[in-house]
């Protein structure tokens, strides 16, 4: 029995063959929001990493754990401190 070996999320090089997944999130983030459901193993993390690593000019991607994040207000503190910290860069 084949035996599947899982290692960590794909990215750079390692992350291909989904180009028009990545060109159907940048189109759709135009305009909306996104939330990517499905179950696990299935590249949800990969994407969200090819979109942070390769940002379209009009973007501005921020990774950020949240699961710290009680309130509406410690999130809008959050992302504006990431925000700013990506300016700096």
């Amino acid at each position: 029995m084949p035996c599947p070996i899982i290692g960590n999320v794909p990215r750079g090089e390692d992350y291909y063959g989904q180009e028009d997944l990545i060109t159907s999130l940048w189109e759709k983030l135009k305009t909306v929001n996104i939330l990517l459901v499905a179950p696990r193993r299935f590249g949800k993390t990969a994407a969200m990493y090819k979109l942070l690593d390769e940002p379209r000019p009009q973007f501005l991607p921020i990774y950020t754990n949240l699961e710290h994040i009680t309130s509406a207000g410690d999130f809008i503190v959050e992302m504006i401190s990431k925000m700013f910290q990506s300016q700096q860069k």
